[in-house]
């Protein structure tokens, strides 16, 4: 999950508990995320679950839980290696651009998916007048932690 997390943010962040999903506020692909779109706790399968499984002999990053089918991403050897040289420090475009490139869209995948679903949860609920922002900070130890920031008189 550092790797991934790494990635998926462009920054040096240590939270291996759960996915972060993050942009840069236009664009899902940047090299630096600091817009928290959603977060996807993983742990024993209550929750999320992720698993490099097998299909068709190749190996693929998965994820579980939440209610729904994820996408899911092929590992080649060198996307592997990428995740764990960017999770032992590395920057993530140091190591292979197309590795870079092929990881944030799965990360474009993966808040397609979320924004379907969070689409059929508001069809349900009354039209609201406040835009939330969650600005991605890094605590000391690395965690990630959010600041919300909420604006009145703004559509969605």
């Amino acid at each position: 999950m550092l790797g991934i997390n790494r990635i998926f943010t462009g920054l040096l962040v240590q939270e291996q508990d759960r996915i972060c999903l993050a942009t840069s506020g236009t664009f899902s692909q940047a090299r630096v995320s600091r817009m928290i779109e959603d977060q996807l706790p993983i742990d024993d399968g209550t929750r999320g679950e992720v698993k490099i499984e097998k299909n068709n002999g190749k190996p693929y990053f998965a994820i579980y839980g939440y209610g729904k089918e994820w996408p899911k991403l092929h590992l080649t050897l060198t996307r592997f290696e990428f995740i764990l040289r960017v999770a032992d420090g590395a920057l993530p475009t140091s190591f292979s651009k197309e590795c870079f490139e092929d990881i944030t869209s799965f990360k474009t995948q993966l808040l397609l998916s979320k924004l379907n679903l969070k689409v059929i949860l508001r069809k349900s609920s009354r039209p609201q007048n406040t835009t939330r922002f969650r600005i991605l900070q890094i605590s000391s130890d690395g965690g990630i932690r959010e600041e919300r920031i909420e604006m009145e008189g703004l559509s969605q």
